[in-house]
């Protein structure tokens, strides 16, 4: 059989291993808002990370772009590249979000492109994101 033992509340004797109702669904209640908490930054994470690494990948691509340029490139080839990257990653950027700057030398150049990415949220609702990569390669 089990021993009496007191609670510091109210100082009377009940079996150990017996647990207060009061106790036992509060704590039930914050398991179930931290694990609601959880589940909806996982889905916002789902939501919202993708995005981010799309613009990763763009500015890794860029950079290859204006690193293997070396000025010797036309605009029109360098805008070409750009288009058929952002196409592979699935993404929309009108040609005028397409800046691409070059030293007459040949010194450097610098590549900027700017896109907007939406993402549903429950409801049907659209969240725009504006994104702008860009990179800056001495040549």
């Amino acid at each position: 059989m089990p021993l009496p033992f007191r609670t510091p509340q109210n100082h009377k004797f009940r079996l150990a291993g017996q647990a207060r109702s009061e106790t036992g669904s509060a704590n039930a209640t914050l398991s179930y808002v931290m694990m609601f908490i959880l589940a909806v930054g996982v889905y916002l994470a789902f939501l919202f990370v993708p995005p981010f690494m799309e613009k990763g990948k763009l500015e890794v691509k860029i950079e290859e772009i204006a690193r293997n340029s070396r000025g010797q490139r036309s605009r029109q080839d360098l805008m070409r590249e750009i288009r058929k990257e952002t196409d592979i990653l699935g993404l929309e950027v009108p040609p005028e979000n397409v800046e691409i700057n070059q030293d007459s030398g040949g010194r450097w150049i610098e590549i900027r492109v700017r896109y907007q990415r939406f993402v549903r949220l429950p409801g049907g609702k659209l969240i725009p994101l504006d994104f702008s990569a860009q990179v800056l390669e001495k040549l």
